[in-house]
């Protein structure tokens, strides 16, 4: 090992072919790391599944929040503080929501209960009808009995008709409302305040990019949120009003169902919503079943020609792909209201990269294509 001159001897390194001895304090150091790193991720593991739900609460009600920010901008410009604009867009969702509930509710939990309890017949009667217009010989009990249709039935029916579990689940239903409703009234009303408290604890460099990426979020995912929504309400009235014309049974909740489906759930969202109104509808009348797929596509025509560029002006595009992986990852984590609110969630980031990403120009050879071709 050579000396650098006038200098005091270099540092041995692998390169010079000389071992590098490791002291003891520098394992027990490492071990120590490692150890911290494998118990802060459990604890995170342990934190993210006890708060879930609560997570869940959390971004419902911002989003919630900033499908209102429209009609608290609107109510602001004619006098009212944002305090009070806030409490009179929470009151009318509410009114609004009771209102449905009130017009529909009996129905809707009636159709909702009923389904429930014929499912397995439902799938026995699918099968039947399989076997008759395919000519196959697939036998009904056994397939039921793998599929253990009757059992999970059984056992969501004990559940449900326990009175610890009525009560345990109207606390809790009880409960997660409030929550919801206060964050919504606090996202909505105090979305200053909070963005000043964020911003006071910040450097004003910091303070600028922060304020930037709340706007953009705000603007973007809000546009996204109402027309999502709005689109969901016009496919939920049609197709209820669908199967109720052509006595579909449990229509109300299947169309329900199919309008929100078809609008937050990307790329195969509309299959899915109208694939079980189908299997619903074929059991009892096979031509049912033909013409709900006629109106769907029907109806799947004009939304995209007529109604989704005039609600989209604002809004921004989600690749499907993007799209479509942020369901599952949404589900993954948080379940069915997860899968629901990934995709606005999934339209937050976006928007926020977007606004910070630099666009370079392409080098030839990019789009497949040689140079000079």
């Amino acid at each position: 090992m050579t000396h650098p001159p006038g200098g005091e001897p270099a540092a041995a390194t692998p390169d010079d072919g000389v071992a590098v001895r490791i002291s003891p304090a520098q394992v027990r150091r490492a071990t120590v790391v490692v150890l911290v790193l494998v118990a802060a991720a459990q604890a995170a593991h342990w934190a993210f599944n006890r708060l879930s739900n609560f997570i869940v609460l959390l971004l419902v009600s911002w989003l919630i929040a900033i499908a209102l920010e429209p009609g608290i901008g609107f109510l602001m410009r004619r006098g009212l503080r944002r305090g009070q604009s806030a409490g009179v867009m929470l009151a009318a969702l509410i009114v609004g929501v009771l209102g449905f509930f009130a017009a529909f509710g009996g129905l809707l939990f009636g159709q909702i209960r009923q389904f429930a309890v014929s499912v397995p017949s439902l799938a026995a009667g699918l099968l039947d009808w399989v076997n008759q217009t395919f000519r196959t010989s697939f036998d009904v009990p056994t397939l039921l009995s793998k599929i253990n249709i009757n059992a999970v039935t059984s056992h969501l029916t004990e559940f449900a008709g326990g009175v610890l579990g009525i009560v345990s689940s109207l606390l809790g239903a009880v409960f997660n409302t409030f929550t919801l409703l206060f964050f919504i009234f606090y996202f909505a009303a105090d979305g200053p305040a909070l963005r000043r408290a964020v911003c006071s604890v910040l450097p004003q460099r910091q303070q600028t990019l922060f304020l930037k990426v709340w706007d953009v979020s705000v603007e973007k995912t809000g546009a996204f949120v109402v027309s999502r929504i709005v689109m969901a309400v016009f496919s939920g009235a049609f197709h209820s009003a669908l199967f109720a014309v052509l006595g579909v049974q449990y229509w109300l909740p299947l169309g329900l169902f199919t309008g929100l489906t078809s609008q937050f759930i990307p790329s195969v969202g509309t299959y899915i919503g109208i694939g079980l109104p189908i299997v619903v509808a074929v059991v009892h009348d096979p031509l049912d079943a033909v013409w709900i797929i006629v109106g769907a596509t029907v109806y799947q025509q004009v939304e995209n020609l007529f109604i989704g560029p005039r609600l989209g002006r604002r809004t921004m595009n989600i690749h499907p792909a993007v799209a479509l992986g942020s369901v599952f990852v949404g589900a993954a984590l948080m379940g069915a209201v997860g899968a629901l609110i990934s995709v606005p969630v999934a339209a937050a980031l976006i928007a926020v990269g977007q606004s910070y990403a630099h666009r370079y120009e392409l080098v030839d050879g990019v789009d497949g294509v040689a140079a000079g071709s």
